[in-house]
Order: C-alpha cells, then sequence, then structure tokens
C-alpha cells in the first residue's frame, strides 16, 4: 500500500494551515475564488494522504459542504470518488501509480489527435472522421515513452 513519507506529519501541517486561515492567503474571512480552490486542494490532498475508506468518507463529507454552493462540482466529486482510490486499493506504488495517477497521457494523446485532425478542412462523414482519429492515435501512439517499473 501506498504511504506518503511522514504522512502524519504533513495531515497534521494540513490541519495547522487549515485553522490558522494560511490556507487562504489572507485573514482568514476571504471567500473569493483562490480561497475555495485552495480549500478543495487541501481537502483532496487530506482524503489521498489517507488510507482509502477513510480518505473517501472524507471526501464524501466534503462533497456535502459542496452540495449547497456548488452542485456540480458534488455531482463530479461523488461521481468518480471510488475510482480516486483504485491505485491505492491495488497497492500500486512508485512511478506506476505515478504515471496511473495523472491525466498527462490522455492530454498528450488528444493533443496530438487534434493537431493532426486540424488540417483536415472538410469531412465527408462521421465514418471519415473516425478513420481520421484511429490514425491520429496509432501516429500518436509512436511518439510515447514506455512507463519504467521496476520489480519488487
Amino acid at each position: 500500500m501506498f504511504r506518503p513519507p511522514n504522512r502524519d506529519r504533513a495531515i497534521m501541517g494540513i490541519q495547522k494551515q487549515f485553522k490558522s486561515g494560511k490556507w487562504l492567503g489572507c485573514d482568514g474571512a476571504d471567500g473569493s475564488s483562490r480561497a475555495r480552490m485552495l480549500y478543495a486542494k487541501m481537502k483532496l490532498t487530506a482524503a489521498t494522504l489517507n488510507e482509502p475508506q477513510k480518505g473517501e468518507a472524507m471526501l464524501k463529507e466534503y462533497a456535502k459542504e459542496l452540495d449547497v454552493n456548488e452542485p456540480a462540482a458534488e455531482a463530479s466529486l461523488r461521481e468518480g470518488l471510488h475510482d480516486l482510490f483504485t491505485v491505492s486499493r491495488l497497492g500500486v506504488t512508485g512511478s506506476l501509480a505515478r504515471s496511473l495517477t495523472n491525466t498527462n497521457v490522455i492530454e498528450n494523446t488528444q493533443s496530438l489527435v487534434g493537431h493532426f485532425k486540424g488540417r483536415v478542412k472538410r469531412w465527408s462523414s462521421a465514418d471519415m472522421a473516425a478513420r481520421w482519429h484511429a490514425t491520429a492515435c496509432l501516429d500518436a501512439e509512436t511518439r510515447m515513452r514506455a512507463v519504467r517499473v521496476t520489480r519488487t
């Protein structure tokens, strides 16, 4: 199971910053979008530093907070809540865990596909668009690096 170094100290640091109001970047009375974003980041970080069951419970509580002012964000969080902890439940660690827990592969592929398909001025059919998309994905695949994993 993935255990970040100094996990308890990291959680205590997050709690200390939250209680002091430093996470707001101001006197603690600001309700700005920057403050909400930092608060959300703090909640997500604290949840991922815990065991999957405890982290999921923390994020369910946060979803209840979101339900009042941000129902779309609450729905999105609840939709992907179970999937957020899949890698840690599987016990994947190291570089493979880092590769599986970010969206770089998806974003890079879509960027290359957009560049490849951007040259087409007129689409004759949906089949043509699908063929070009598949070809662009195959072209993007040749530019990707393999994930290097050390076996334990």
